[in-house]
């Protein structure tokens, strides 16, 4: 094991075991798009993070715990934010001095309303002026700089929009997690409190630099990245952004370079390449309904288009044939199934549906070993 992948397995699984059971795969996950705060030449929906699991699944426990490895000023916690909070938490005019950048916000159980809000759509984007009508008058409110965005959700489910800027996981509740989380719990009723964080590590965390990384093997990923569509360049671009931010958070001010920024190395592509391969892209066939998910497969096995009372047949589910058209629609919006408008004898629209080229667009990505590139 090379000295960055042994240093980082200690903050991994060593660190955060002691708060954190099980769930490696996440917690790897959620700690990297935290030390996105890190990279000043990111692309601002890098580090945007939802994580979509069932109640009671740990996902606030896991999210608050990794968040204790940095010191508190460096996260803001808000709990079922209302969507025009984040016009005025920090407003430019009355805090001159304060910025968002270097800093992560939480976002425990956003709301639907909140998460595909218009604010969310702009800070989400990087863009910081917001416009508001306050009695009758136009207000301009102006928040600086870019935050890391982690948010919670059991019942949220963010819109094709707001989908295109953040990334989602879920969590892992197998039987065996639920084991683990169980023995956990035990260890720290025997103890009769929660094991505490190295002091120094956080210290640690909390005295890094931000800093602009330069990829010099940049050009040498691209070849090995899907070009199936437009939208799948953002997958290239959160991949760099993670071999940065794995950078920052190797950082040594002695090796800088003459402009300030600071070289990416073999062995930080090695650790973004294992983060990112457990990381979902597309819109995960898990977050579609049970419906949905009956749709496709029925779909899947159709050789010719079918108009939706065809394939309302098929499903052999007592549904109404309006209540089955939102399904459908919803599956076209996320491009997993193709609308194809046609007209009938009557000269009647008639849409058939069929399965999407881009459907299979998702999942994970495998990427090849450093010295393969």
């Amino acid at each position: 094991m090379t000295s960055k992948k042994r240093r980082w397995s200690n903050i991994i699984n060593d660190e955060l075991s002691k708060r954190i059971a099980g769930n490696i795969e996440a917690r790897e996950i959620i700690f990297a798009f935290m030390l996105g705060k890190l990279v000043i030449n990111c692309k601002p929906a890098s580090f945007n993070l939802l994580l979509k699991c069932d109640s009671s699944s740990g996902k606030d426990w896991l999210v608050k715990n990794v968040a204790e490895l940095f010191p508190e000023n460096h996260v803001e916690y808000w709990g079922r934010i209302t969507p025009k909070s984040l016009n005025f938490i920090h407003d430019a005019k009355l805090e001159p001095d304060f910025t968002y950048n270097g800093r992560v916000i939480y976002l425990e159980e956003i709301t639907e309303n909140t998460l595909n809000d218009e604010v969310m759509k702009v800070i989400t984007s990087g863009k910081n002026k917001l416009a508001s009508v306050e009695k009758g008058k136009a207000i301009i409110k102006e928040v600086k700089g870019k935050p890391v965005i982690i948010a919670t959700s059991f019942r949220s489910m963010p819109s094709t929009e707001i989908l295109n800027r953040i990334a989602v996981i879920k969590l892992n509740t197998t039987q065996e997690q639920i084991r683990a989380v169980l023995k956990k719990r035990g260890e720290v009723a025997q103890k009769g409190a929660e094991e505490e964080y190295c002091l120094e590590t956080i210290k640690k965390h909390g005295a890094l630099k931000r800093y602009s990384v330069v990829i010099p093997f940049a050009r040498k990923i691209a070849k090995h990245f899907p070009a199936n569509s437009l939208s799948e360049t953002r997958l290239i671009d959160r991949f760099y952004d993670l071999i940065r931010a794995i950078a920052c958070f190797f950082q040594n001010p002695e090796d800088e370079n003459m402009d300030g920024s600071i070289d990416a190395d073999g062995e930080d592509y090695e650790i973004a390449k294992s983060i990112f391969e457990n990381l979902p892209f597309g819109f995960p066939d898990f977050m579609l309904s049970e419906t949905q998910q009956r749709i496709l497969e029925v779909m899947k096995k159709q050789k010719e288009p079918l108009d939706a009372s065809a394939i309302l047949q098929e499903l052999e589910k007592p549904m109404s044939i309006q209540g089955f058209r939102p399904h459908l629609q919803r599956l076209v919006d996320l491009k997993k199934l193709e609308e194809i408008p046609l007209w009938n004898e009557k000269h009647y629209n008639v849409n058939k549906y069929q399965i999407s080229e881009e459907s299979g667009n998702s999942g994970t990505l495998k990427l090849p070993d450093y010295e393969d590139l």
